[in-house]
């Protein structure tokens, strides 16, 4: 609640703060507020010289999975990386939606893009990518995966879980 009131006053002394407004609707999503979330985050999307739009398309895209509306968000999500090609939360959940939807061509390409940039170390991209490629029955390649997480992230949940699909 504090939160919420120092962000709109600080909106209020500054419209065009949209550090704030994301802020503010980041606040509003993790309270399940998902129509005021929407809002500002529909606000924070007019604002032509922010430099984080693709954080604010990609929240969008949560909200709008949260609404049931996937093609909404594949079109966020989508934006997101046109805004920036390298933000790999983007391509890991492109790669999701696309696993729900059994297109596992897609769900690859989306996985190995997310593990390019700054994700590089987070082993969860690298344990989705496996386990589409056993989807796709490329088994070969899929123990080769789980075997390089094992390696690579060895003291995380995933080297565990890697073990388990191996087995």
């Amino acid at each position: 609640a504090s939160a919420i009131t120092e962000l709109k006053e600080s909106i209020s002394l500054d419209s065009k703060n949209s550090d704030a407004r994301n802020n503010l609707a980041s606040v509003y999503y993790q309270t399940g507020k998902l129509a005021e979330a929407k809002r500002e985050y529909i606000e924070v999307s007019k604002d032509l010289i922010y430099k984080n739009q693709f954080r604010t398309y990609y929240n969008l895209a949560l909200v709008s999975i949260k609404e049931k509306k996937l093609n909404d968000a594949i079109a966020f999500l989508k934006k997101s990386i046109k805004e920036k090609d390298d933000y790999c939360p983007a391509h890991f959940k492109l790669g999701e939606l696309a696993n729900d939807n059994y297109q596992y061509q897609d769900a690859l390409k989306y996985f190995k893009n997310a593990m390019m940039g700054e994700c590089t170390k987070e082993p969860a991209p690298h344990f989705e990518y496996a386990k589409t490629l056993v989807h796709l029955q490329r088994y070969d390649e899929a123990i080769v995966k789980f075997e390089e997480i094992r390696e690579k992230f060895s003291k995380t949940r995933y080297a565990f879980l890697a073990l388990q699909e191996v087995k």
